[in-house]
């Protein structure tokens, strides 16, 4: 989820696995469209919401702390992983004074 330009099929290739998993990437901007389509099974340029089904692994990395409503976007998340299926969620950890993510720039 917010896929980016993701090693993770290459990752997968390297390790003689990704003919094994279907690859589904999510991202809110068209930049990164041609290059994901080449790297993933399934892309979906749009709103998490958009994405249909469920998956047995969602990740996602470095996009929390740019969402605006970061319990949406975990929930969404969430609703998006199968019964008995992982979660993964990755976020740089900021520790500068004064820092302020994304996140409460509504605030």
């Amino acid at each position: 989820m917010g896929a980016g330009r993701s090693g993770l099929a290459r990752y997968l290739s390297a390790q003689n696995l990704r003919e094994k998993i279907y690859l589904h990437a999510q991202d809110v901007t068209l930049a990164n469209q041609g290059w994901l389509k080449e790297e993933f099974n399934e892309v979906t340029i749009g709103d998490l919401k958009e994405v249909k089904g469920t998956f047995d692994l969602v990740i996602s990395t470095y996009v929390f702390e740019h969402t605006v409503d970061p319990a949406g976007f975990v929930k969404s998340m969430w609703e998006r992983t199968a019964p008995g299926g992982s979660l993964y969620l990755f976020c740089p950890r900021y520790d500068l004074p004064f820092y302020m993510p994304r996140a409460v720039d509504h605030l």
